[in-house]
């Protein structure tokens, strides 16, 4: 860590109120974030399913049985490593709790109670409610009452395109969460930045669709003693208790990338599931019920070669690289998706991956 640099503890990943979590629970989690086919998650598998047995709830349940172990696939997030780098590589110590699991929470009690990391860092790019990001930012603040808590990713970029939606506007005003609020009732459930009690919670707010930038020069203004709160695209809690959201700049569009070697520590127990590379952006095809044209209007997509350099980060594990590209839509035109797999092919990487094509993912390749 260079001199100067803040000490940051980075909470990002999946959210999990799993049983046994006590009073992390949140029980919002369990009833709104899936629909239910027969007693279990609707996921397209079991659909699927579900109407090749003509809707028979026991042949389904037989058939699913033996199917649903085979179609279980273990994935690492991308979002926490790749910002433990981005901070590490420009000069703050940064740690990282990968998953807001009740196994993981011993590790973010330790970092925020041993008293050397005054920052925390939230990213909720794989939050799908509020209630969730609440739990969270409740334990913390509770655990380590004088953190500066800092909230970003795709939930809160989401609320702020969906503020901007519901009141018809192309730019955020201070009575537009009241409006929303009494308009929308149910609206506070999936957008954080309208749920008072969540908002008092975090200190800043980065509301932006990359975001790197802005948070960079948060970092960089509190530790040089600077007022972070003129900053572009930063959104906090006022002095009458109001959302002040700063004016939204757009940052040149980076491509994430996380050396997955740095993250294989001697010694460890080799990770067996896929590792998430992201190789681009955005959807051409704008169906009903999907959000990724709203959320990346325009489609961005990493070269053939820049996709190897980051497959070739991927460690071997038992003979493979495992890789779950995480595009929106991975081949948007035929010509690229064989550009794309002729460059894996010719790599000769040792490669099993996945993809998500049409919003359905592909097995393992």
């Amino acid at each position: 860590m260079t001199t100067g640099g803040d000490r940051v503890v980075v909470v990002a990943g999946l959210y999990d109120s799993g049983s046994g979590a006590g009073a992390v629970l949140d029980l919002d989690y369990g009833r709104h974030k899936h629909l239910q086919l027969h007693g279990d998650t609707a996921t397209l598998g079991l659909l699927q399913t579900h109407f090749a047995c003509g809707g028979d709830e026991q042949r389904t349940k037989a058939a699913w049985t033996t199917l649903a172990p085979q179609n279980t696939v273990i994935t690492k997030t991308l979002a926490g490593p790749y910002l433990q780098q981005l901070l590490q590589d420009n000069g703050h110590e940064a740690v990282l709790v990968e998953n807001y699991f009740p196994s993981e929470i011993p590790k973010l009690d330790a970092y925020l109670k041993s008293g050397q990391y005054p920052t925390v860092v939230v990213s909720t790019s794989f939050f799908y409610l509020t209630s969730q990001l609440r739990a969270v930012l409740t334990h913390i603040r509770q655990t380590l009452p004088r953190a500066f808590i800092i909230v970003g990713g795709m939930l809160i970029w989401k609320t702020y395109k969906c503020l901007l939606a519901i009141s018809e506007t192309d730019e955020y005003c201070a009575e537009t969460c009241k409006a929303i609020r009494e308009r929308e009732p149910t609206s506070r459930m999936y957008a954080p930045l309208l749920d008072d009690g969540t908002r008092r919670l975090a200190d800043a707010f980065i509301v932006n669709k990359q975001g790197e930038t802005a948070l960079l020069s948060l970092l960089k203004a509190r530790t040089e003693g600077r007022d972070w709160r003129n900053l572009d695209s930063i959104a906090y809690s006022t002095e009458d208790d109001t959302l002040h959201i700063n004016k939204v700049v757009e940052e040149p569009y980076h491509s994430p990338s996380c050396d997955w070697l740095r993250c294989t520590h001697p010694g460890a127990t080799p990770f067996e599931g896929f590792y998430p590379v992201y190789a681009g952006q955005g959807c051409n095809f704008a169906c009903a019920f999907c959000d990724y044209c709203v959320v990346f209007p325009q489609v961005r997509l990493d070269s053939p070669e820049r996709i190897v350099e980051k497959v070739a980060t991927v460690p071997l594990v038992n003979g493979f690289r495992r890789v779950y590209f995480t595009n929106d839509n991975i081949f948007q035109t035929k010509n690229q998706g064989m550009q794309i797999c002729k460059a894996l092919a010719e790599a000769d990487l040792k490669l099993q991956w996945m993809a998500e094509t049409f919003g359905v993912p592909s097995p393992p390749q």
